[in-house]
């Protein structure tokens, strides 16, 4: 592992990604970097979810821009226009959730994927926070 200060110097954002999966041992240790993180009353209320699988990640792409494109919101219509995939073709996703009923989820989450970010950076394995797929979650049936 790098040194954290080059770590946190070098990290950004990454849009373009090799097919190729990345090691079960590298996710075990991004994930147990993420569940590292501070969290509100130490409640830990986060879940990860490691979707590996190109079709799954395809029809989830799919969703996010159905729901994009009937959002009644100009700019998410126009992303959903131009069928681009909201995962950047990312052969690996890591979707972070956390209970409803937690004290300060966002803040503990934001924390735990910043630590995924960071180890993925230490492991030379290119990552990028995706906010928009959250909105795949908006809907009910995809609550599964």
């Amino acid at each position: 592992m790098s040194d954290i200060f080059e770590v946190i110097k070098n990290r950004r954002s990454v849009r373009a990604y090799k097919d190729e999966q990345i090691e079960d041992e590298q996710i075990e240790q991004i994930l147990e970097a993420a569940i590292m993180a501070p969290t509100a009353r130490g409640e830990a209320p986060w879940h990860f979810t490691v979707v590996q699988n190109k079709e799954t990640l395809e029809d989830i792409n799919d969703s996010v821009l159905n729901i994009l494109s009937n959002s009644g919101d100009e700019f998410l219509e126009a992303i959903a226009e131009s069928r681009v995939n909201v995962m950047h073709n990312a052969p690996t996703v890591v979707f972070v959730s956390a209970k409803s009923d937690a004290t300060n989820m966002q803040a503990d989450c934001s924390a735990a994927i910043e630590n995924m970010l960071l180890a993925a950076e230490g492991l030379d394995i290119g990552s990028c926070w995706l906010g928009l797929v959250a909105i795949y979650f908006s809907v009910e049936e995809n609550l599964k």
